[in-house]
Formats: structure tokens, C-alpha cells, sequence
């Protein structure tokens, strides 16, 4: 007996050690290449090579070479980057020792100090970024009710549909945003004026900071956020690619429908394109107890990219049209000073017509249209020059119920803006960069129907430089710039009575910044900003009704341009792979800040009683942080945090500066089952205290906490892969208003939304 226990005991070692070798003979195998750049062929040293779940990751040498050893066999999600070129995501299928050769597109030459190189081994960090795998959630949502998914930014929203990126507190002109590498120009002076970008055309969306950002202008007080497109140039010959996306979102009965597809024509002439298009259609909004009259919205986007890469040039022609049509909840005109205080103070019931698709009177539409033509050409090696022609023309039909015509509109604006980009970039020796360019701009608006803004002729000239250096484990860089801005309006008096103004700024901007990587898991940045803005003709001129927000508003000529310096501090930790640490503090000074001041009664017009508001300007002082934490226990398992806290002080009044965004605090645990992700979050906003009782027409509203929960997944379906995902968000159903929202005086926000998405790639 005791003879066959041990028998047995010797068969279970047995066992255990043939599947240990087994297993051992599996996971030995090694994934190696070389990362060169698609542009000239040359090696990318520090590329950096990492698995999508953590699994490995390591970074190119001298010659671009790069060796992973101990793989089982399998597939590996791949990510390659590197600072001068495009990330690339790959699928790799192992079975025994492999060798690849990748090639990065060579279209992106922004410098940053979002990584330090050195000898030694980079930290990995993650940018302030939106990838293509968190976007896929999104895209059935606006682009500005994206963005505020990145770090630090929040939205200013008009009813129900419409919202803008507020950075640090500042929006409309104080922040940039860059739509494939050109300045989105449009009518963006009002709050429900969102920016005209199809969010289906991005493949990541960017916050970024630093002096990189005097490339683009000085006036980018508070920031600037990237939309980034795909690249054209990885397309291979005979084989079409694209996706299939489509949605449904349950409070608003809202669809939507897009898809993209590209290739390469022939293989000895490299020609790409690329065709995208996007249908959109909502509903009226409900709350938790009525829906939200004439809150409709519809959308029908399509854009066209053809581009050529042969030796030294690299160009691309690309062309997108928008077009969107939304209704503005119609109980925000009233008759007179009474009825408008019984409506913000809850004695006049919101207007429900129930539920219907379509748009009535008032309502908006906006068209806009770029096209861009851009040439890169290499001078000799690591020398470049580039050359962007765009050109921009937007359209906004603004229709008042009080039309006499309900066909026409009461107000109509035409911009057109042509711009030109120059830039030389090389990279010299020892670890210099410098990238020295201008931006050349001509603009010029026409109005029919009702003043609001007048005709005005807007031109610029800005010529800037940056300079990086690099050292071991420290890069700084610094920029400056100087622009000058003409400025020629009509500006109405009285009686169509018109006067001619013209005006002139011309101002400078510095920044300097700064990456410190003492250890393999810690970097600290640092930057310094000193930007101008001038005012914008809205700001100098409007006076009327500003029907998309049923509000009253009127310029002042006389202000002047205003001048900020900032200074930010960013710390990024690492501990053991399983808790990550991002602290961004700045401190910001503001004089001449512009600011819309509500007047302390309401105005009445032809239109009824409206909010009335007026420009004036002060000195300002902002102060605040933003946190991101990210703890991860196991493989499976993680849990997000973030915060952000901002101050902002009327110092010339000695009070508090309006729509400033209150504390926000929002936890996400997560979970990944093979291809599944379940998300559960909540997001806490608090009530805005630090508010003007003066001036405000009523209490900021009390605070709230939303429950929301995630759940998406891939699949492949032969060689396609088919992306799906259901979102839920206010689940608990609650009733609240947000002290960001102008429409917020008169309804409540929606209630619980259930949205479901199909993508499928091919």
C-alpha cells in the first residue's frame, strides 16, 4: 500500500514537472525589431515599446533596436511611440521568435516636454490625453461634452446640447483648440456657440501645455486642446480599411450613424485617402419630470484627405464640411421684468410639449467648412520645412420665434479666415531642437438682419521660436513670440446710425518650461507663461440680443488687450506599477481680464424681458489643482480618481469672478475580464459658493452626485474586430442644475440616459 502512495506521489511530481517544462518551453520566446522613422528610414532611439496591459514594455536603442524576452505564445496589443512621430498601435500573433520592422509616420513634429530622454530607461508616462480606445464610448456625444473628459477641463453648457471646454476657468478666446493642426476659427464668441468638429474625425484629443503652445498664438491664456486625426500614410496598397460606428441614447431617442474608409491607390505612386461622413439626429431632452421643450438636434458631417509621400515631400490635401441644426428652449424668452423673475424663481412651470424630433422656433444652424493644403518637405537630414494654407468659412443662422418671417433668419453671420503657416524645424547637435515659424491670418465677417456684432475686418501676423535641450536626466525648453493684430468694425450707435472704428495690438509672449527625472518613476515639470490676448470684436462692439442665449449684451469700445503670466507645476509618480500620481498647481494673474457682468435687472426689448449683461474689465487672480490618482491591485482590477479645485478673485471689485467652475471629484473603479470592461462611476459637484449674490439673478444651485456605469467589450468576427459598449449615466435619476449651465435659471438638467454603440472595423 505504501508502495502505491508512493507510486503516486512520484507520477504527480512527474506531472507538475513535465507541465512546468511545458509551459517553460512556451514562454521562452523572443519579439524583436527595429523602430524606424516612415519619413527617411532612419532608427528611432528611446521609441518606446509597451503592451497594452502592462504585460512588458521597454525602449529602442542607439540603432532603433529593441529585444523582449520570456513571451508565451499568444497575440500582444502593441503601442509604439516616440516624441517626432505618430503613435502606433499594433497586433502582434507570436508562435516562436519573431523579428518586425516598424515604421512610425513621420507627421508630427511638436516638440513637448511630456517625456524626458536620457541613457537611462524614460518614465512611460501617460499624456493628458483621449485615445482611440476611450473615444469609442464617446463619439455619440458632442466634442466639447468629450473633452471634459481629459484632466482639468470642465464645459460651459447652454440647455441641453451645446457646450464648450473651460480650461482652468477660461474659455471661449482664452482657449485654443486645434482641429488637425489648424486653429478652430468660427462665430465662437457666444457660449452656445460649441466648436463645429465632427468628434468621429479624431483619433485622440489632447490637452496641451507648455511653451509648445506660443506655436500656435499668444492668446492661449488657458489652454489649448489637440484634435488630432489619424494619419493617411500607413494605409497599404490593394487593401481598403475603415469602421462602422453607430449609437442610440435612450433620454433624447438619439441616433447616429458613421463610418470612414481609406487606402492606397498604387504601389509605386503613394497615394492615401481617406473618406469619413457622420449622420446625427436627437430628440427633445427629458428630465426627471418633463421634457425639455425644443431641445432637438441635428447633424450631417463628411470629410475628404488625400495625401502623397515620395523622398523628400510629404503632402496632404484634407476638407471637412459640418452642419447642424439645434433648437434653444423656448421658455427662455418671457414677456416682461415679472413674468422672467416668476420663471428663475420657480413660480412659472417649465414648457413640456412632450417628446418630438422636431425644431422649432428658436433655434440655430451653423455650417462650417475647412480646408486645409499642407506640404512637408526635408531640407537635408533632421531638417525640415513646413507650409499650411487653410482656409475656414462658417456660417450661423440665428431664427427668433418673434420672426415676422419664420422662414428667414433674424440674424445671420459669415466669417471666412485664410491663414498661413511657415515653419523650419531642425534638430541639431547635442541634443537641440528649434522650430522657428509665422502665422499669417486674414479675416473678415458680414452680418444680415438684426446688429448684434458688426462687420468687422480682423488681421494678424505673429512670428514665433522654440528651443529645446535635452541633458540626462533634465530637458528645458523656452519660447517666445511677437504678434501684431489690425482690427477694422462698424459699430452700431443708435437710429442705424453706424461708426468706423479701427484699432490696433501688438504685444509680446515668453514661456519657459522644464522636465526633471530624477528617478525612473518620477518626473516633475515645470512651466512659466507670460500671454496677451486682445479683445475680440464681440467683446469691443455687440450690443442687441444674443438670441441663442435669450440674453441681452453690450460691448465697450474702449477696453484693452489683457495680460496674463502664469505659472504651472506638474509631479507624476509611479509606485511599483500599481499606483500612479498626477498633480498639476498653477497660480495665474490676469490684468485687464474681460469679463461678462450680469446687470442686476433684467432687459426689456421687442423680444421680451431678457437677461441683460455688459464687458467690462478688471484684474483677476486664479489659483487651483487638478489630481489624478490611479491605483491598480491586480491586472484586473483598478480604481481612477480625480479632482479638481480652482479659486478665482475679482481683485478690482474685491469679490469673486462669475462661472467659475465649483470642486469636482469623480471615482471610477474598474474591472477587465478578457475582453470585457465593466466600469461603475460617480461624480460629485459641489455647489459654487464663492459667487457675486449682487449681481447674479439667483443662488448658484446646490450641489449633486451622478452614478453612472460602463460596460464595453471587442470581439473578431474572421479578421474584423467589432467594438461594443453600453453606458449609463445619471442612473439615480436625479433632479439637479449646474451652476455652468446659462440655462440653468430656467430648467433642470436631463435625467438617466442608457446609450449603446457598435463599431466594427474592417
Amino acid at each position: 500500500m505504501t508502495f502505491i502512495v508512493t507510486v503516486r506521489k512520484l507520477f504527480v511530481l512527474l506531472f507538475i514537472f513535465t507541465s512546468f517544462v511545458s509551459n517553460a518551453q512556451e514562454c521562452n520566446i523572443t519579439l524583436s525589431g527595429i523602430v524606424l522613422d516612415g519619413y527617411n528610414q532612419s532608427p528611432l532611439e528611446y521609441s518606446a515599446i509597451k503592451e497594452e496591459k502592462n504585460l512588458f514594455g521597454t525602449i529602442t536603442d542607439k540603432k532603433g533596436l529593441f529585444s523582449i524576452t520570456g513571451l508565451c505564445k499568444g497575440t500582444y496589443q502593441i503601442h509604439v511611440k516616440h516624441l517626432i512621430c505618430e503613435h502606433l498601435d499594433l497586433q502582434i500573433s507570436i508562435t516562436r521568435d519573431t523579428f518586425i520592422t516598424i515604421r512610425l509616420p513621420h507627421t508630427n513634429h511638436d516638440l513637448s516636454t511630456a517625456f524626458v530622454v536620457g541613457n537611462k530607461d524614460k518614465l512611460l508616462k501617460q499624456n493628458n490625453k483621449l485615445k482611440p480606445a476611450e473615444l469609442l464610448t464617446l463619439k455619440g456625444n458632442t466634442i466639447g461634452e468629450i473633452m471634459q473628459n481629459l484632466q482639468g477641463v470642465t464645459i460651459l453648457s447652454t440647455g441641453g446640447t451645446i457646450a464648450k471646454p473651460i480650461i482652468n476657468g477660461m474659455y471661449g478666446y482664452r482657449t485654443l483648440i486645434i482641429n488637425n493642426g489648424i486653429r478652430q476659427e468660427g462665430q465662437n464668441w457666444g457660449q452656445e456657440h460649441a466648436p463645429e468638429i465632427d468628434p468621429f474625425t479624431a483619433k485622440e484629443i489632447e490637452l496641451l501645455r507648455g511653451p509648445i503652445g506660443l506655436k500656435y498664438g499668444p492668446d492661449a491664456i488657458g489652454g489649448i486642446i489637440m484634435v488630432n486625426p489619424a494619419s493617411i500614410f500607413n494605409y497599404r496598397q490593394n487593401l481598403i480599411t475603415g469602421s462602422l460606428n453607430s449609437g442610440f441614447e435612450s433620454n433624447s431617442r438619439m441616433g447616429f450613424l458613421s463610418a470612414y474608409a481609406g487606402g492606397r491607390f498604387f504601389d509605386k505612386v503613394p497615394l492615401y485617402w481617406r473618406l469619413q461622413g457622420t449622420i446625427r439626429n436627437q430628440g427633445n431632452l427629458k428630465t426627471p419630470d418633463y421634457y425639455i421643450d425644443n431641445t432637438g438636434y441635428k447633424e450631417q458631417n463628411f470629410s475628404a484627405t488625400i495625401g502623397t509621400h515620395s523622398g523628400r515631400i510629404t503632402s496632404d490635401i484634407y476638407f471637412s464640411h459640418f452642419d447642424n441644426t439645434f433648437g434653444i428652449y423656448s421658455g427662455a424668452e418671457v414677456e416682461d421684468s415679472t413674468d422672467f423673475m416668476n420663471v428663475i424663481h420657480g413660480l412659472v412651470k417649465p414648457v413640456d410639449n412632450g417628446f418630438t424630433y422636431k425644431i422649432d422656433l428658436p433655434k440655430q444652424q451653423s455650417i462650417h467648412d475647412l480646408l486645409k493644403a499642407r506640404v512637408f518637405y526635408k531640407l537635408k537630414e533632421h531638417e525640415y520645412l513646413k507650409v499650411v494654407l487653410a482656409s475656414q468659412y462658417n456660417q450661423r443662422r440665428e431664427y427668433d420665434e418673434h420672426s415676422i418671417d419664420i422662414n428667414l433668419p433674424e440674424t445671420e453671420y459669415k466669417i471666412r479666415t485664410h491663414s498661413v503657416d511657415l515653419l523650419w524645424e531642425k534638430e541639431g547637435t547635442k541634443q537641440f531642437k528649434h522650430q522657428l515659424g509665422t502665422n499669417l491670418s486674414y479675416q473678415q465677417n458680414h452680418y444680415n438682419g438684426e446688429y448684434f456684432i458688426p462687420e468687422y475686418l480682423n488681421q494678424g501676423a505673429g512670428v514665433f521660436y522654440i528651443l529645446e535641450k535635452e541633458w540626462r536626466t533634465f530637458v528645458i525648453n523656452g519660447s517666445a513670440r511677437i504678434d501684431y493684430r489690425d482690427l477694422r468694425a462698424d459699430y452700431w450707435i443708435q437710429n442705424n446710425d453706424f461708426k468706423k472704428y479701427h484699432r490696433n495690438f501688438y504685444n509680446t509672449a515668453f514661456a519657459l518650461g522644464g522636465s526633471y527625472q530624477p528617478k525612473e518613476n518620477l518626473s516633475v515639470t515645470f512651466n512659466i507663461l507670460r500671454n496677451w490676448r486682445p479683445p475680440a470684436p464681440n467683446e469691443l462692439y455687440s450690443k442687441g440680443m444674443h438670441h441663442g442665449q435669450a440674453s441681452y449684451e453690450e460691448g465697450s469700445p474702449a477696453l484693452k488687450e489683457e495680460i496674463s503670466h502664469k505659472a504651472e507645476l506638474e509631479i507624476f509618480w509611479i509606485a511599483k506599477k500599481k499606483f500612479q500620481f498626477n498633480a498639476v498647481f498653477f497660480v495665474q494673474d490676469i490684468n485687464r481680464y474681460i469679463t461678462l457682468v450680469p446687470d442686476s435687472l433684467p432687459k426689456i426689448t421687442p423680444h421680451g424681458a431678457l437677461l441683460s449683461f455688459h464687458y467690462g474689465q478688471t484684474h483677476a487672480f486664479f489659483r487651483g489643482i487638478d489630481f489624478q490618482l490611479l491605483w491598480k491591485p491586480t491586472k484586473q482590477f483598478k480604481i481612477e480618481q480625480q479632482s479638481s479645485m480652482l479659486w478665482a478673485n475679482d481683485i478690482g471689485n474685491k469679490t469673486f469672478l462669475p462661472l467659475i467652475p465649483p470642486f469636482r471629484f469623480s471615482i471610477e473603479p474598474g474591472y477587465e475580464y478578457k475582453n470585457l470592461e465593466f466600469k461603475i462611476k460617480g461624480d460629485f459637484v459641489a455647489r459654487q459658493n464663492r459667487t457675486n449674490t449682487t449681481t447674479d439673478f439667483m443662488p448658484a444651485p446646490q450641489s449633486y452626485f451622478l452614478l453612472g456605469a460602463e460596460i464595453k467589450g471587442k470581439s473578431k468576427i474572421g479578421k474584423q474586430e467589432l467594438n461594443y459598449f453600453v453606458r449609463g449615466t445619471n442612473l439615480t435619476n436625479q433632479s439637479y442644475r449646474d451652476y455652468l449651465d446659462r440655462f440653468r435659471y430656467f430648467i433642470d438638467k436631463p435625467g438617466y440616459n442608457i446609450s449603446v454603440g457598435l463599431g466594427f472595423s474592417f
